[in-house]
């Protein structure tokens, strides 16, 4: 299932003619999350559709994953197999999640017994408007927390995601992406109403592994910059500046 809400690449196409091919894949339309002007509720409401969709399949596993640049280097199959084979000899997890390389980079979804990132998004937000001062918020809040992340290797955790996560089928579907307070990150509220709140049932494995993306990477301040103004002006020639 393939949430899709009005991408400019071609994709809706892509999916039509995939199930019109007789492909496994079901188009399922998410253009309700354009008019949310909120990123993370927009994200909750996009993904709440798609677990509402997955309640009238059945299934044993089920593998959330964005399908943007994290996918330039899918997991394989191994992988996958290991995450399943996790789940099924730890009852007591939720979900087996990916690490990335050269850096893990989902910070706002991620929270520990000693770190959560509540209310980050709109700290970025702010610091967006004095573009001198935004790479040293960027550096000390996101980038230092990333390299600290992947420093850390395998582990549990209350919640993560990190472009991929791998849920048995009964859990994921009797949870939640809805009902967090403003700046908590889709995945920490759905993780949360899994009753992972105070236990660490949520698990990062390195075998499990996508790549970062490139505009969620650590980067140095010149390679910062030139990078915004790159996506500026691609949003620019697109059509699809958000003012």
């Amino acid at each position: 299932m393939i949430g899709e809400n009005g991408s400019s690449d071609q994709t809706r196409h892509l999916i039509v003619d995939a199930e019109r091919a007789g492909m496994p894949v079901v188009l399922v339309d998410t253009s309700e999350m354009a008019a949310i002007g909120d990123r993370l509720r927009r994200m909750a409401v996009g993904r709440e559709r798609l677990l509402q969709q997955a309640k009238s399949e059945r299934a044993d596993i089920v593998v959330v994953a964005d399908l943007d640049s994290v996918m330039r280097r899918p997991p394989d199959i191994v992988g996958l197999q290991r995450a399943i084979d996790l789940l099924a000899s730890a009852p007591e997890l939720i979900a087996v999640t990916a690490s990335s390389r050269p850096h893990y980079y989902d910070v706002l979804a991620y929270r520990d017994h000693s770190t959560n990132f509540d209310g980050l998004n709109e700290r970025i937000q702010q610091a967006q408007r004095s573009p001198l001062l935004y790479y040293r918020f960027m550096y000390e809040q996101v980038f230092s927390e990333q390299i600290r992340l992947t420093r850390l290797g395998p582990r549990r955790c209350y919640s993560a995601f990190n472009g991929l996560a791998v849920y048995r089928y009964a859990d994921y579907v009797r949870g939640s992406y809805l009902g967090g307070g403003s700046g908590i990150c889709e995945h920490v509220v759905f993780h949360h109403s899994l009753d992972s709140g105070t236990e660490e049932r949520v698990a990062v494995i390195d075998e499990l592994c996508i790549a970062t993306p490139p505009e969620h990477a650590p980067v140095g301040p010149v390679s910062f910059y030139m990078g915004r103004i790159w996506r500026t002006l691609r949003r620019t020639l697109a059509g699809q500046v958000r003012l």
